[in-house]
């Protein structure tokens, strides 16, 4: 496990997954060790603490299929193999997104989500929208600031997202899907992201992709 951490964040996000990278996402995604888990995400999470905008997380290829893993093994289901990460690997393919997750005013009168946009921007300030986004509505209290960023419809399990009688909208996760290879054009790479609301910004946090994998 070691020396698969050694590894990781020395080459840009790999877009592309092959067989042998399935197998090391799962390893890790399924690691007895939390340190090691732990070391992996912490990369790739920034935490923001400026409301309602919590934190964002990216998500490449390769954590997708590791943060499937590590919701299944963490349920108690160790059978996640290589067929079931190349399926997660196909459901997104070549994407890289970005969550950014929300916590609302408790007294908050929203119905539908807001209209959170989330774009990069590159090194020559060009803009990259994303290919397609989720909004998802959150009815339940957050536990704790290291939930795990689980694509929509990825992992299958999780706390429920319907509503009570009554019961106010309490935060949301947008999740903005880019197509990644041009976030990683070499004459022009991807450097921030950008968070906005009605054309205001909420937050600009520079991440460089080719610190992750």
């Amino acid at each position: 496990m070691a020396v698969l951490l050694a590894g990781i964040g020395l080459c840009a996000a790999e877009l592309d997954i092959d067989l042998r990278g399935v197998q090391e996402a799962i390893t890790l995604g399924q690691s007895s060790f939390d340190s090691d888990r732990l070391r992996f995400h912490r990369p790739y999470r920034l935490e923001i603490a400026r409301p309602p905008l919590d934190a964002i997380d990216v998500v490449t290829p390769f954590r997708r299929v590791v943060i499937a893993a590590e919701v299944r093994a963490l349920a108690g289901d160790r059978r996640f193999g290589q067929r079931d990460g190349l399926a997660v690997a196909a459901r997104y393919p070549r994407q890289v997104s970005v969550h950014a997750e929300f916590t609302f005013h408790p007294q908050n009168t929203f119905v539908l989500v807001p209209r959170y946009t989330v774009r990069w921007l590159t090194a020559a300030g060009t803009r990259i929208e994303p290919a397609f986004t989720d909004l998802s509505p959150r009815y339940f209290q957050k536990t704790g600031t290291a939930s795990l960023p689980v694509p929509p419809a990825v992992a299958g399990v999780g706390p429920p997202s319907l509503p009570g009688r009554s019961q106010p909208m309490l935060g949301a996760t947008v999740v903005a899907f880019f197509d990644g290879a041009l976030l990683q054009k070499p004459e022009d790479p991807a450097r921030e992201v950008v968070i906005e609301e009605a054309g205001q910004e909420l937050a600009r946090l520079p991440i460089d992709l080719a610190r992750l994998r």
